[in-house]
């Protein structure tokens, strides 16, 4: 059975406290990844980097061992972005904001 996707859920009006409710797990992580790729330098070196990151992310997000996830994505996905000269601390801080219980957090 195939998911309806986010935006087929958002309604006129809504504010983003009641979109953010209204979006799974996966729609807060690509947006989250989405918005760290910003912060990376240009060039495909570094658009490869960042793929990996993202894919490890969007794999452990979707694992049933969450506990395994967390520590999959634990310090080496972070390299990752250190790699790319992306704070670490800021990302992991997106995250949380988004309430997306991965990357060492528990929820």
């Amino acid at each position: 059975m195939k998911t309806k996707s986010l935006k087929s859920k958002i309604k006129p009006g809504m504010t983003a406290d009641e979109i953010i409710d209204v979006a799974t797990d996966r729609d807060k992580i690509m947006a989250v990844c989405r918005k760290i790729s910003t912060q990376r330098p240009p060039g495909n070196e570094s658009e490869f980097i960042f793929s990996v990151f993202a894919q490890a992310v969007r794999d452990a997000a979707g694992s049933q061992y969450k506990k395994a996830a967390r520590y999959e994505l634990s310090k080496p996905k972070y390299y990752a972005l250190e790699l790319l000269g992306i704070d670490t601390e800021w990302a992991r801080g997106q995250f949380q904001k988004a309430g997306v219980p991965i990357m060492g957090e528990s929820k």
